[in-house]
């Protein structure tokens, strides 16, 4: 068992215990187990900062403009300020999008080249 704590934002599947089942396989190579944790742990890591970076930028976007939404008369809603309506419904951008974008890029190449030669 890792002592990576378990977050409801990320998907458990990638969570370095959940190989723990395939332990005994994974030994038939030595250090293999704890290599593939390794990988998953920081992917899994990776995917929780990104996450809280994300709900960073949500406040920020809150406290510094905060948006409206108002009911036109004839039934159709106006969004004010950074309210925006997207697929996964209302959203607020705070303008910093981009440049999370970009830092996730970067450190995706890194957890990438981690799991890869984790393989």
């Amino acid at each position: 068992m890792t002592d990576t704590p378990i977050r409801s934002d990320v998907s458990i599947s990638i969570h370095p215990d959940a190989l723990s089942p395939h332990g005994k396989a994974l030994e038939a190579k030595p250090g293999a187990l704890a290599t593939a944790q390794g990988a998953l742990e920081t992917a899994y890591r990776w995917i929780g900062a990104v996450n809280d970076a994300e709900r960073v930028l949500t406040v920020l976007a809150k406290a510094e403009a905060p948006a409206r939404r108002r009911q036109l008369p004839t039934g159709r809603s106006e969004y004010l300020g950074d309210l925006r309506l997207t697929s996964q419904g209302l959203r607020q951008f705070s303008g910093h999008e981009e440049e999370l974008s970009e830092a996730a890029g970067v450190h995706m190449e890194r957890v990438t080249k981690r799991i890869d030669a984790a393989r």
